[in-house]
């Protein structure tokens, strides 16, 4: 059942003040929405990039977790919660979501370039080399997007 005309309104006023930087009156927008209806997928993918914006690490994660459970085929959910397990615990975390992702999308090879920005992070830069290279095999117009990443400058 799609949202109601009202709860659209606030949904895209929500992601309108999101998008010039009002993060605040974002949360404030998405909690004027029926309750019944702030559990829909449309809605929480706005309320995490609220979140993020307003750096709540720990809810991101909670969402972006559900978000996976729901539509485990949606690879930006995974890109999102290594992006928010890299903001709470550091690029160790990220890249373990980042590699859970790469098994699960093998042949989306942007994630390995993800990856390996993580990976260079962490320091294990001969493991991001790995990565980088297997990434280029698979989509060999990430060559010159990886050499001129500022996150990968360290493997060349």
């Amino acid at each position: 059942m799609p949202l109601s005309d009202t709860d659209q309104l606030h949904l895209n006023t929500a992601a309108g003040f999101l998008q010039i930087g009002e993060p605040m009156d974002a949360w404030t927008e998405l909690e004027e929405i029926t309750p019944l209806n702030r559990a829909k997928t449309e809605v929480i993918v706005v309320r995490l990039a609220v979140c993020r914006a307003l750096k709540m690490w720990e809810l991101a994660e909670e969402i972006a977790r559900t978000l996976i459970r729901r539509e485990p085929g949606n690879v930006m959910h995974v890109v999102a919660l290594a992006e928010v397990m890299g903001k709470r615990e550091g690029p160790v975390a990220a890249a373990a979501v980042y590699e859970f992702a790469v098994d699960r999308f093998p042949d989306f090879a942007p994630l390995r370039v993800s990856l390996a920005v993580e990976l260079v992070k962490a320091g294990q830069v001969e493991d991001a080399k790995r990565v980088v290279k297997k990434a280029c095999e698979l989509d060999p117009d990430l060559r010159l997007v990886v050499l001129d990443h500022p996150g990968l400058s360290a493997i060349w």
